[in-house]
């Protein structure tokens, strides 16, 4: 060992106890640490390739050893002159920079001329601005998508974006909704959102109009707001009704009575263009929001009366005696939408409700009807109504409450042959939790689909129906592509006479069985029988028992490699909790989607009542927006 070294050995501490070979120590710290170090105890110096200067410190440089007080002085003195110069090179590399980024600046400033998009003539920029709009739903005043978006990226943008009128054909307007009091931020609001659909409005020009107006109901006002509403709210209309000859399609959705005096001054000419007219929920007071009208009181009858060229008509739940006393062109009708309820019914025999309606729009291609007609209140005439064809519906959508009896006498006064979309929800199933609900032993509409030889090809069905009775109605659609079935909610617990909690000791029946999937799984048997709805691709489920898993898996795998069977592409199913009342998916039910997805299924799963709190205060611009204004 080194004198060096050994004379920084007691600063290590006094218990080394030996010193191995290859310049290998121990250390050996009493009682608990053990230090094993390799280190050169050697002072010689090994010069360092990197320092190739001519220095009088080159035994010092890339050592550990410290120079001594002379050398310091010394070193300091060296080293002054090779800063400034280094100070100097800093500053001309700062000049150089600057002189390159100013450079670079007019390059880049003359490179965006040359960009090809500057070249894009600016009908070229309109058209793939109206491309940006949403396809969905109508535009809203939201700054966040088009056609407000286009209008915050850049001048040119902004000016292309003013000048296009086909981008502001279109609007879906959410009124203020005032509360109890009406305080200066309502008026500000109020006059804010009045200005805004006086210049979308103005944007649009001349070119036909697609608009939605939508006011979400709330509890009576006192009267003195009441009183300043009425005077207000019609500011609204009066803007919407300088554009009516420009009105293509109108949806108006919870108007009060207060706001619309002005639609009775309507008279033929101020709509001509109007072939699509959308009407919910509307003529309430706002000191008694339920009372219903007559026709003759009905405000929107002029409008009607005006109107033309309807060809879609939508009245949804409006307050009105017979909707067919409406003097609406019924003959020239392609799609309708009808809510109808005891107080509008023009007979009390469903069948014969939907012969009259079958008759007076023989061009109907869209049908949704909601019928709310109380069981008792249904009265069978003796004459059985001759089935009526419907020769041009495509698309039946129903909402209603009857028995199986009522069912079946209602679509025996039908026939449907180019149908081919069909949609049925019964109301009312299973009210009672504390009663095992029935279930219809057979199919309340296969009826129509024989007599008609309709060629189904989406089916949506939320009603009681046997899971034998729904077989039996899905051999005769071998034309189905999607399906939609909706099964019973079966109840966790329930409460006996007394209102004790108790569990239930049986499951309800529902559609959705271990045997409808069975029977959907198509086999290679060449005995098997044959394969039901072999052009299936699309699969909607929801309310399923949690125990089906593997029959779906199985199902949707071996219609995936059975030579005579579509392909399944989407699997959605809604499950119904199970009575551990588990919040998510079980990981073994999650494992089983995911390998559909990997097989090429396009699987959707979840659990019922997953979602999150919606608060009824919070009012989006797209609140209210309607479902049936098709393409604008």
């Amino acid at each position: 060992m080194s004198t060096q070294f050994r004379s920084r050995v007691p600063e290590l501490g006094s218990d080394i106890i030996q010193i191995l070979p290859e310049q290998t120590v121990i250390l050996h710290i009493v009682p608990t640490i053990v230090l094993v170090a390799t280190k050169l105890v050697s002072s010689t110096h090994y010069p360092n390739p990197r320092f190739q200067w001519d220095t009088p410190f080159n035994h010092l440089v890339g050592t550990n050893n410290a120079p001594s007080p002379e050398e310091l002085e010394e070193i300091r003195n060296l080293v002054r002159k090779p800063e400034e110069q280094v100070r100097l090179l800093n500053e001309k590399i700062s000049q150089l920079q600057a002189q390159r980024d100013k450079l670079q600046s007019f390059i880049d400033c003359h490179r965006v001329l040359l960009s090809p998009a500057r070249r894009i003539p600016r009908d070229i920029i309109s058209e793939v601005f109206l491309h940006c709009l949403p396809t969905d739903s109508l535009p809203v005043r939201s700054i966040g998508e088009a056609p407000l978006l286009l209008t915050t990226i850049c001048r040119s943008w902004r000016e292309i974006a003013l000048t296009t009128p086909r981008l502001w054909r279109a609007f879906h307007f959410v009124f203020p909704v005032a509360g109890n009091i009406l305080d200066d931020d309502f008026r500000s609001l109020f006059q804010a959102r009045k200005q805004g659909l006086q210049l979308w409005l103005e944007r649009a020009r001349s070119v036909p109009l697609t608009l939605s107006l939508y006011m979400q109901n709330g509890p009576p006002k006192p009267r003195r707001v009441r009183d300043e509403l009425q005077r207000m709210y019609p500011e609204f209309l009066d803007i919407v009704l300088q554009y009516s000859s420009q009105w293509k399609r109108l949806h108006l959705q919870g108007l009060p009575i207060e706001f619309l005096p002005a639609l009775r001054r309507v008279v033929a000419g101020d709509v001509p263009l109007l072939d699509s007219l959308s009407l919910a929920n509307n003529a309430y007071e706002f000191s008694s929001p339920w009372r219903s009208s007559e026709v003759d009181e009905y405000p929107f009858l002029n409008l009607i009366r005006a109107s033309q060229s309807l060809r879609v008509m939508h009245l949804r739940y409006e307050r009105l005696g017979d909707p067919f006393n409406l003097p609406i062109r019924w003959g020239e009708l392609t799609e309708l939408s009808m809510s109808l309820y005891s107080t509008s019914f023009p007979t009390r025999d469903p069948a014969k409700l939907i012969h009259k309606l079958a008759q007076a729009c023989q061009s109907l291609r869209k049908c949704a009807l909601d019928i709310s007609l109380p069981s008792e209140a249904i009265d069978f005439e003796d004459v059985h109504p001759q089935s009526h064809t419907w020769p041009c519906l495509l698309e039946f959508n129903l909402n209603m409450g009857f028995s199986l009896r009522a069912l079946k006498r209602f679509f025996s006064a039908i026939s449907t042959p180019a149908l081919s979309r069909f949609t049925l929800f019964i109301q009312g199933f299973a009210t009672n939790l504390a009663e095992t609900p029935a279930m219809y032993p057979e199919s309340p509409f296969l009826g129509l689909i024989l007599r008609s030889n309709a060629h189904i090809s989406f089916l949506d069905l939320d009603l009681p129906i046997s899971d034998k009775a729904l077989i039996d109605s899905l051999q005769c659609m071998s034309s189905l592509t999607t399906l939609r079935l909706t099964g019973t909610i079966q109840p966790t617990y329930v409460f006996d006479d007394e209102g004790e909690l108790i569990m239930p000791d049986r499951l309800w029946p529902t559609t959705l069985t271990s045997k409808l999937f069975q029977a959907l799984t198509p086999t290679m048997s060449p005995a098997s029988d044959e394969i039901l709805c072999p052009l299936l691709e699309r699969l909607l489920l929801k309310n399923c028992a949690l125990a089906h898993t593997d029959s779906l898996v199985a199902m949707a795998l071996a219609r995936s490699s059975h030579s005579e069977t579509a392909s399944l592409k989407s699997l959605s199913v809604t499950f119904q909790p199970d009575s551990a009342g588990h919040s998510t998916l079980p990981a073994e039910v999650l494992a089983k989607a995911q390998m559909l997805r990997q097989e090429g299924v396009d699987t959707q799963w979840n659990l019922a009542y997953g979602g999150g709190d919606v608060s009824p205060f919070n009012i989006s611009a797209g609140a209210g927006m309607p479902r049936y204004m098709g393409e604008y």
